[in-house]
């Protein structure tokens, strides 16, 4: 591992080289605003609750030779409805190296930063949101029919209370005419602290291939794929061997005019064997995952009225069912992106002179 990291860091080294001549100064902020209403009391998989908050995350920097920068900010975030004022803040610092087919960045740096299709047994809706900062390092390669990424992030120090614990994780896909593939797949490993003894291991991994028809057809979505979710599930305290739950992924995406129904439907074992234990702290994926059951459905009917690069915003109706019971979730998320490129004019076409 301590090889590993070495080689991260010369990497970076070697990315953060060039002309620094040339500055700029650079600025960006996120908010973010989110209404999810889940009635689940019907299952068993899963808490019925209302999260309703907003995130504001801003920072600012230095941007300095081809493609360096330096930045620095905080992460804002708040419930709506709490009787006390209870604001969440956490500091964001980051380098980022950033080229027409390679990107790095650095630090403590926000989840926006990846570009990755990551199943929801990997991260869920509430993962997304509420996790906001990673704290480790990212590495992206982009071509043009396709893209890879690799991180790590470390979110637990060890000391008296707190257990040491980090995440690896990747994505990559390519995409051939109407055909498809990705990967997504997540090693976290949850270890002790000085009043907790014990290791944890859980790695998952989702290979899938698929079929993309919006070209041929007059819609602006229709996509359909079928993947398999693996992990690999050791409690070191308690199982003397790996357990390595597995399942099949069904997937098909309809969409026109921004109105759209995404289906998915898992049938296999478990995904989340000591959820009972350890719950979402070993586990930021979607409880339903874990239905004993074998079978888990999932049925989002969503409408964007407005996705563009400046703002998104996108409400849902979900249904699960998690093998014994129907239960519903509405959904509400309003994001704004804005950086120093936000507001600059664009250039005027130069005017043609007429000849008398």
């Amino acid at each position: 591992m301590k090889q590993t990291f070495c080689r991260i860091l010369l990497l970076f080294a070697l990315f953060a080289g060039g002309d620094l001549s040339a500055q700029e100064f650079l600025w960006d902020v996120q908010f973010d605003t989110r209404f999810d209403n889940r009635e689940y009391s019907g299952s068993k998989l899963a808490t019925s609750q209302t999260l309703f908050g907003a995130r504001l995350t801003p920072n600012i920097g230095l941007g300095w030779g081809e493609g360096n920068s330096l930045m620095v900010g905080g992460d804002l975030s708040a419930d709506f409805g709490s009787k006390h004022f209870n604001p969440r803040a956490k500091i964001e610092m980051y380098y980022a190296y950033e080229s027409e087919k390679y990107h790095a960045v650095a630090g403590l740096f926000p989840r926006t930063r990846l570009i990755g299709d990551y199943s929801l047994a990997i991260f869920s809706d509430s993962t997304r949101f509420y996790d906001n900062t990673l704290e480790g390092f990212l590495l992206q390669y982009t071509a043009r029919d396709g893209y890879v990424e690799l991180g790590i992030d470390w979110d637990g120090m060890y000391d008296r209370e707190s257990r040491e614990s980090f995440r690896i994780f990747s994505s990559g896909a390519i995409r051939k005419g109407l055909f498809w593939g990705d990967y997504a797949f997540s090693m976290y490993h949850l270890a002790g602290s000085e009043q907790t003894m014990g290791v944890v291991d859980y790695l998952i991994l989702q290979p899938r291939v698929g079929l993309a028809l919006e070209r041929i057809v007059p819609l602006d979505k229709l996509s359909f794929s079928v993947g398999w979710l693996q992990s690999l599930q050791r409690d070191r305290i308690y199982d003397d061997r790996f357990n390595y739950p597995g399942g099949l992924q069904l997937e098909a995406v309809i969409e026109k005019w921004g109105v759209g129904i995404r289906e998915m439907a898992y049938i296999g074992k478990n995904q989340m064997l000591y959820y009972n234990r350890y719950g979402s702290r070993l586990y930021t994926g979607d409880p339903f995952f874990r239905t004993p059951d074998g079978f888990y459905n999932r049925a989002e009917l969503y409408w964007h009225p407005v996705r563009r690069s400046d703002i998104d915003l996108q409400i849902g109706l979900v249904f699960h069912y998690d093998g014994r019971a129907l239960v519903s979730q509405q959904t509400a998320q309003l994001a704004i992106y804005l950086n120093n490129n936000s507001f600059r004019k664009k250039p005027k076409p130069a005017a043609c002179s007429e000849e008398g």
